[in-house]
């Protein structure tokens, strides 16, 4: 079992390791969701929503290039990726 305060590493281009930290988590039905947020509270926010597979890590490129612009980036970890928990099985 994962802890409450694991980070999510992934080696890109076998250069060095990409960190992505949450900056603070949200809970939803039951399950923990990892939400990533750079940027001046006041700048106009983009919201990213990553696709199957895939995790906030993505966005890396995209939230540094658009915080230099002064916008607020968000992103999540949709339940079962990156530093969300799993979704609790339906009934």
């Amino acid at each position: 079992m994962l802890s409450e305060s694991y980070i999510f590493i992934i080696i890109k281009d076998n250069i060095s390791p990409l960190i992505m930290i949450p900056d603070y988590f949200v809970q939803h039905k039951g399950t923990r969701i990892a939400v990533y947020d750079h940027g001046e509270e006041s700048a106009p926010v983009l919201f990213f929503l990553h696709g199957n597979s895939l995790g906030a890590f993505s966005f890396e490129k995209q939230f540094q290039y658009l915080e230099s612009k002064h916008y607020r980036c968000i992103a999540l970890d949709l339940p079962g990726h990156g530093n969300s928990g799993k979704a609790p099985p339906s009934m």
